[in-house]
């Protein structure tokens, strides 16, 4: 397992290119200066200029030298070994819409865009929680399988949009069973569903499926997205619009959130309904929900004994400065007789 103690030093990387820009710039004006000074033939029968392609293989080394110790300066550690820890928490399987109609604009950016900053509200406040994503629109998929690892969860969130889902439609039933078949066969943990959807044009059974979840002891939470006034629902294709939902007579669809059935939903399933107005506070709010759910503990795998492996880059920057200075133009004695470049 590879992490990085300094990430940021990374953005170092911004000064590769610069300093490419600023040797072909280098170039270019060497050249000039060496064009008015005299022919080429001459010049290369007085020695000014560098034996060939020199001057790109000592930059390219310097180059590679800065790299390798930026990568150095971030220091990658490996994990080692996998032991088992103890936590505590609960199970969470959260179940995101991705339905048409959550492209409508009624909040803003959009009704999956705030859905998604929701997620990463909710998943930094998870401590010992695992989370699993169930993703639906007419039909319900395992996005992520369920896990410790948030930051696993946070790159799986960020690739998520309508476009993914083949089937339009908003089988909420479909997703809280998928969402129970994800959490696996351990009983002993509390587990909770949240769905987060508007509620428009549900299909299926909600109301059954939720009840069989909370029989079987698993609470259903749902977050109503969008407002009563509602919007005109976006078709985004490649990322871009190229027109609004129409009826079969052409004219705009307007889409609204369904709090009355999402109300349901939760009652049913014995969680809790909230609206999602504020990311943070509707995130906040639902952590309390949650909270009340007694946690269990439970074991993880993890990797330990991360190694630092730093030494290696700094090593291969000092090897490259070392290939730099033996290429030099003016060798000392010993490396007199050694032409790396001798025409």
């Amino acid at each position: 397992m590879l992490r990085w103690d300094h990430e940021s030093a990374f953005y170092l990387m911004a000064l590769l290119p610069l300093l490419i820009g600023v040797f072909v710039i280098y170039k270019i004006w060497r050249k000039r200066k060496l064009q008015r000074f005299a022919e080429s033939h001459l010049i290369k029968r007085l020695g000014i200029g560098l034996p060939l392609h020199k001057l790109e293989v000592k930059f390219a080394l310097v180059l590679l030298a800065i790299a390798a110790l930026i990568i150095g300066i971030a220091n990658p550690k490996l994990g080692s070994k996998l032991e088992e820890v103890k936590r505590e928490g609960i199970d969470i399987i959260v179940a995101l819409d991705l339905s048409r109609s959550m492209n409508a604009t009624d909040v803003e950016p959009s009704r999956i865009a705030k859905s998604k900053l929701f997620l990463n509200k909710l998943i930094e406040n998870l401590t010992g929680d695992r989370i699993g994503l169930v993703i639906f629109a007419g039909n319900a998929y395992v996005q992520m399988p369920i896990t410790t690892d948030h930051s696993a969860a946070l790159l799986f969130l960020e690739s998520i949009n309508s476009e993914i889902v083949p089937t339009q439609g908003t089988a909420i039933g479909e997703a809280i069973r998928l969402a129970m078949e994800s959490f696996g066969e351990d009983n002993e943990t509390n587990k909770a569903i949240v769905v987060i959807s508007d509620g428009e044009n549900h299909e299926g059974d909600a109301l059954k499926a939720a009840q069989e979840a909370n029989e079987a002891g698993v609470l259903t939470y749902t977050i109503g997205v969008g407002t009563d006034r509602g919007s005109p629902v976006p078709l985004i294709k490649g990322g871009v619009q190229y027109d609004f939902q129409r009826d079969k007579d052409g004219n705009i669809i307007t889409s609204q959130m369904n709090p009355q059935m999402l109300t349901e939903v939760a009652a049913t399933g014995g969680g809790a309904y909230l609206e999602l107005n504020n990311t943070r506070e509707t995130a906040d709010l639902l952590m309390d929900e949650l909270s009340r759910l007694e946690k269990q503990e439970m074991e993880a795998r993890v990797f330990t004994d991360y190694e630092d492996h730093f030494q290696i880059f700094i090593a291969i920057c000092l090897f490259l400065l070392l290939l730099d200075w033996i290429a030099s133009y003016k060798r000392n004695r010993l490396l007199k007789k050694l032409d790396l470049f001798e025409d």
